[in-house]
């Protein structure tokens, strides 16, 4: 495997082959992109690592494709806020890094995926579940399989070597919780993020909840339409297939807001 990191692999699916490397954000400092979390959460939103909730609902995930290269850890925070009936469960499964198909074109260093659970802390009950179906692109359940024994931990299968998941009704495993703060941000953000991740959708984590939730985590260009986006809905699935478990949501009708 010839190994990159996450930057250097978006720089090079950003060249312009195909589809304009025009419609790509330019990059900004690593302190200015985590200073814009901080910066794009309204007043009336919190983020705090609530580990009790936070291991309430977790998903268990499906790690037995994987080899030795399974999550290092399942990083969160829980989002409240007064404007919103629920409170949201934000994870991101990190791994150490993501080997690809495409010759090692898609390899890279450092590699995280979302899973986010929305939850009635007055009923005790999970809403619904957000989740990457596709390379960061939105897959979304209301009736999400859970673990019977608990009744509240989503059950997801990693699929290998994208760690992306599809919904399964096959017991998984517990990764080991760890809190999603600055630092690590910083850190994510340094290693590609920040000319990649949609920032409301870690500052007001609400926009991938519903049916009519954001339809990925992909950032926005000026033209409001994802490269990166459009490379993994259209240009993946024609070189490799899209996957049979495939769930994106239907009804999410669009590319960007």
């Amino acid at each position: 495997m010839t190994s990159i990191s996450r930057r250097e692999y978006l720089h090079r699916v950003a060249t312009p082959t195909g589809l304009s490397a025009g419609l790509v954000v330019g990059a900004t400092s690593v302190a200015a992109a985590v200073s814009a979390v901080a910066d794009d959460t309204p007043s009336h939103v919190t983020r705090e690592y609530d580990a009790e909730l936070l291991d309430q609902y977790k998903p268990y995930l499906v790690t037995r494709d994987l080899g030795s290269n399974t999550p290092n850890a399942l990083y969160g925070y829980v989002a409240r806020s007064p404007e919103f009936d629920y409170t949201m469960c934000v994870y991101w499964a990190s791994y150490d890094f993501q080997r690809g198909v495409a010759l090692g074109y898609d390899s890279h260093f450092g590699d995280h995926e979302p899973v986010y659970v929305r939850v009635d802390e007055e009923t005790d009950s999970l809403i619904d579940v957000s989740y990457s179906a596709y390379h960061w692109l939105r897959g979304w359940s209301a009736t999400p399989p859970v673990d019977a024994n608990s009744g509240s931990h989503p059950l997801l299968h990693v699929v290998d070597p994208w760690h992306h998941y599809y919904q399964t009704v096959e017991s998984g495993v517990s990764v080991d919780l760890k809190h999603l703060d600055d630092a690590t941000l910083e850190a994510w953000f340094d290693n590609g993020w920040n000319e990649a991740i949609h920032v409301r959708s870690l500052s007001v984590p609400w926009v991938m909840a519903g049916a009519d939730g954001r339809s990925d985590w992909w950032r926005d260009s000026v033209s409001a339409f994802s490269y990166e986006a459009s490379l993994r809905r259209y240009v993946y699935p024609l070189l490799y297939g899209a996957d049979e478990n495939l769930d994106i949501d239907p009804g999410d009708g669009g590319m960007g807001e």
